[in-house]
């Protein structure tokens, strides 16, 4: 059994590295609602099961937030590097205390 290697373009790789602020803010604010909705349905339900799926998706989406956090650091947010470090620092690492 043989295994194809696949080739991309060197211009279709660069292409896909290329840093895109909407995306990264798109995918920062997905994370926030993915911890922020299941604890407002606790606090309306009080539910234990509301509760456990509160703490479930908060930790999935404290993931997800350092997965940006990392993004933001190879520069993957904005190609200006200050607004970069400025987004990273307040929508990804400020829920970490960093």
């Amino acid at each position: 059994m043989t295994t194809a290697a696949h080739h991309i373009e060197k211009e279709t790789l660069r292409g896909l590295m290329q840093p895109s602020l909407f995306q990264w803010m798109t995918r920062t604010l997905g994370d926030w609602c993915l911890a922020v909705f299941p604890i407002a349905l606790y606090g309306v339900t009080r539910h234990p099961a509301a509760f456990v799926f509160a703490v479930i998706m908060t930790g999935i989406a404290q993931h997800r937030l350092a997965l940006m956090a990392h993004e933001g650091s190879h520069y993957r947010a904005s190609r200006n590097k200050t607004l970069n470090d400025m987004l990273t620092g307040i929508f990804a690492l400020w829920p970490f205390g960093n």
